[in-house]
């Protein structure tokens, strides 16, 4: 994006050796912007965002290479039992305003005893989240490892998946992340 407008830059070709390059999509309209201040090849800006995604990457540890683990189901299933809990806990305090002194204590307890069920059952949900997280930065790094041989569309998911924004402007790249 324009870092002074923050309308999207659009590509233009040129016949120069540089060949293309990136304009702001409100550069043309009315002079609503001036545009990025500067030009900004693409392939400068490619070999940039490259880096940085490397630099990023390297932030972090622990990257697997671990094929997608199989959580899915049992995310699902802890989710659904999460949902069951949630209602059965509802149920018991709606009997609250009714309830004689040996009804309250049943309804503490079965709360209690639901309630830590429902803790377990969270936190296997995040260590089974997490591992797929994992797993899914092994892919992305394995990606930037083989950037020249991959498609124009495996490309665009990497970026997808790691950038929220990038801003262009007064020879300032700005790229908010996403991890």
């Amino acid at each position: 994006k324009c870092g002074n407008c923050g309308y999207a830059l659009v590509i233009r070709k040129a016949k120069t050796k540089w060949g293309r390059y990136f304009v702001c999509s409100q550069g043309g309209h009315d002079g609503n912007c001036k545009g990025t201040g500067c030009t900004v090849y693409a392939d400068v800006l490619e070999e940039y965002m490259l880096n940085a995604i490397r630099d990023k990457l390297s932030e972090f540890k622990k990257l697997s290479d671990e094929k997608e683990n199989q959580s899915t189901p049992k995310v699902s299933k802890n989710k659904i039992r999460l949902a069951q809990i949630d209602e059965e806990i509802n149920d018991l305090l709606s009997k609250v305003g009714s309830a004689n002194s040996i009804l309250m204590k049943y309804i503490n307890d079965k709360v209690s005893e639901l309630d830590a069920e429902r803790q377990t059952l969270q936190e296997e949900i995040i260590s089974l989240t997490c591992s797929k997280t994992e797993s899914k930065m092994g892919q992305i790094t394995d990606h930037v490892k083989k950037w020249q041989d991959i498609s124009f569309e495996d490309k665009q998911a990497v970026v997808d998946a790691l950038i929220k924004v990038i801003k262009v402007a007064n020879r300032n790249i700005e790229i908010t992340w996403k991890i």
